[in-house]
């Protein structure tokens, strides 16, 4: 950022991926001092047993705290939520809605997301076995088109060869649907 004012470029305008683990109030200033107009969070969870399970490094509260703090530098505070982790009760689900209309009804832009099974990753690892596929539960974090879209053969591919397409499925997570019925009614009311 001190190399954007060196190079006299302060009138260039930017947007950044932010952690919450690492920023505070002085970072935020320089960053906005030196053009940056956005700011996206991954907060993926308000329930802190999810975010200590998923080692996030911070809780919901200070995620809560930073992002209200970001509203004061960054035009626009985008933060990105998911649901579906396999370790996600309905209390953990709860606390994760809860967050993303408060931080809403703040003015920050709140993104909903499906979880997508990534493979290497520790979760995909040691859930892997529990994958499942529906056409109705495929996130959008890596699928932005309908479903109903895919042909018939591609959609044979996918059923068949899940540790390639692993996007397009979810991991079994208690009362899935319900959850999906809330995002979705959450969303809409937001439009």
């Amino acid at each position: 950022m001190h190399k954007l004012e060196k190079e006299n470029l302060k009138h260039l305008s930017w947007l950044v991926n932010g952690r919450i683990n690492l920023m505070d109030e002085a970072m935020m200033r320089t960053m906005a001092d030196s053009g940056c107009v956005g700011i996206y969070y991954g907060l993926e969870s308000g329930s802190d047993d999810i975010l200590k399970q998923i080692n996030k490094g911070f809780t919901a509260e200070k995620a809560k705290r930073v992002v209200l703090q970001s509203k004061k530098y960054f035009g626009k505070v985008m933060v990105s939520f998911i649901y579906g982790f396999p370790i996600e009760s309905m209390a953990d689900f709860y606390d994760t809605l809860f967050l993303a209309i408060f931080l809403f009804d703040k003015g920050v832009d709140v993104h909903r997301h499906l979880l997508s099974p990534l493979p290497l990753t520790p979760l995909y690892e040691r859930y892997k076995d529990s994958l499942s596929f529906s056409q109705d539960l495929i996130s959008d974090i890596s699928w932005e088109g309908s479903v109903r879209s895919i042909s018939s053969e591609v959609l044979g591919l996918i059923k068949k060869y899940p540790q390639v397409f692993t996007s397009f499925y979810h991991f079994d997570s208690p009362d899935l649907l319900k959850k999906k019925d809330c995002v979705d009614k959450t969303s809409k009311q937001q439009e």
